[in-house]
């Protein structure tokens, strides 16, 4: 929730931004296949 809020207040501002959501997938990342994603999105 708090993750769409953020990404909701950055769109408003006319910021980029983009909210990616994991499936299976909490706080921290715990599949090889989602800290991979995750890299690749942080590049």
């Amino acid at each position: 929730m708090q993750s769409e809020r953020m990404y909701a207040a950055l769109k408003g501002l006319g910021k980029e931004a983009r909210l990616v959501m994991l499936p299976y997938e909490a706080h921290g990342y715990r599949a090889r296949k989602s800290l991979l994603h995750v890299l690749w999105e942080q590049e």
